[in-house]
Order: structure tokens, then sequence, then C-alpha cells
């Protein structure tokens, strides 16, 4: 059995080498995540800063975790319906951002268990990022130049 998880994890951690914007990525970070997560299917690293984001699929939901250069986790994000936001974001974007169609939504969870909402939100060349509380109450707005 322990042959068999050494194995598993191994095999992960090859996979997880093969990634794309994985060569700036730790072994030590990619065996943390793959110890975290042995059955996702990861699709892509990114160096944020002095921390790494892992964008994985965890059956049909798409997901990311930002891990700091120790491996802890800061946050995860998972996407979400944007009809699964609080009655209180969709009426915020609709008074304020009436022209802007939602193109995406995610809950945000930190390492201290806080829970917000990130939207995207599009306007013609316009994308905005808006950030919510856990209430569904505004924090701010980024421009989105992804």
């Amino acid at each position: 059995m322990k042959k068999l998880s050494c194995l598993s994890i191994l095999g992960a951690f090859l996979f997880l080498s093969s990634c794309s914007g994985s060569s700036a990525v730790p072994d030590s970070i990619k065996a943390k995540f793959a110890t975290m997560y042995p059955k996702v299917s990861l699709t892509k690293w990114e160096k944020e800063g002095n921390n790494f984001e892992a964008a994985y699929t965890d059956g049909s939901v798409k997901k990311t975790i930002v891990l700091d250069a120790n491996g802890q986790p800061l946050q995860t994000e998972t996407t979400i319906d944007p009809a699964a936001l609080p009655p209180s974001v969709s009426s915020y974007i609709a008074s304020h951002y009436a022209t802007y169609k939602v193109h995406e939504a995610a809950s945000i969870v930190s390492a201290s268990n806080v829970q917000s909402y990130e939207v995207g939100c599009v306007d013609g060349s316009k994308d905005v990022e808006l950030t919510f509380d856990k209430d569904g109450n505004f924090l701010k707005r980024e421009e989105d130049n992804d």
C-alpha cells in the first residue's frame, strides 16, 4: 500500500512537471500540491509575485489555489454559476453596471476561511472585476487586463 501511494505521488509529480508554466515553480511547491490534491487534473501554473497559483479541475468544477513560497495555501477560488451569487451582488451589478454582462463568477476562500466573491463583467472592450464580501457588499473594482 505504501509503495502504491508513493507511486501515485511520483506519477502526479511527473505530470505536474510537464504542465505549462511549471518551470518557474519549485519542485517542493509541485510536490505539496500533488500531496494536497492527488486526484485532480492540473491545467497550469502561474507565478504571482512570490506565490504560485495552480489552476485545476476537480470533477467538472474549475478551481485555483494560491500557495506561498513554503507551499502553504493562501486562498482557493472556485468557479460558480453567476446565478448562485447572493441577490445583493446581482442587484448591485444591475444598478451600477447595467450595461455590463457577467461572464464569470467565483467564490474565494482565504487561508483564514474568509469568503468573498469575484465577478467578471464586460461591456464592449471594458472588462472589470468586482469583489464582494460574503454578504454581497461591494468591496472594490479592478480593471481586468488579461
